[in-house]
C-alpha cells in the first residue's frame, strides 16, 4: 500500500494544479497592467488588485517550491515565499473591503477620495 511510485505521482499532480493557478494569476496580472485605464478596472482599484494577486503568485510560488525536492534551502525558501505573500493577499482584501465600507457608509452624497 505504501508505493513510492504514487507519492511520486500524487506530487506531480498537485505540482501541475499549482503550475496552472500561477500561471492563471500571472495571466490576470497581466490582463490588469494592460487594461489599468478601462473604467471597470479603474474602479476595482487596480493597486490593490496588483497587490492581491502578486501575494497569490508568491503563495503559489511557496507551494510549488516546497513540492520541490526537500532541502534546507527549498524548506526556508518556500516558507519566507508563503509567509510573505499570505499578508499582501489579505491586506489587500482588507483595504478592498474598508474602501467598499466607505464608500456605502458616507451618509453624503459627495464623493470619497480614498488613497491607495
Amino acid at each position: 500500500m505504501n508505493d513510492p511510485n504514487l507519492n511520486y505521482a500524487v506530487i506531480d499532480v498537485f505540482f501541475g494544479i499549482f503550475i496552472f493557478f500561477a500561471v492563471i494569476f500571472l495571466i490576470i496580472l497581466t490582463a490588469f497592467i494592460y487594461y489599468h485605464n478601462e473604467p471597470q478596472i479603474r474602479r476595482n482599484s487596480p493597486l490593490l488588485s496588483y497587490i492581491l494577486y502578486f501575494g497569490c503568485i508568491l503563495m503559489t510560488t511557496g507551494v510549488i517550491v516546497a513540492l520541490t525536492e526537500t532541502t534546507d534551502a527549498t524548506c526556508i525558501v518556500s516558507k519566507y515565499i508563503s509567509y510573505s505573500g499570505l499578508p499582501m493577499l489579505f491586506g489587500a482584501l482588507a483595504a478592498k473591503n474598508y474602501r467598499i465600507y466607505r464608500i456605502f457608509n458616507n451618509s453624503s452624497a459627495t464623493p470619497v477620495i480614498i488613497p491607495e
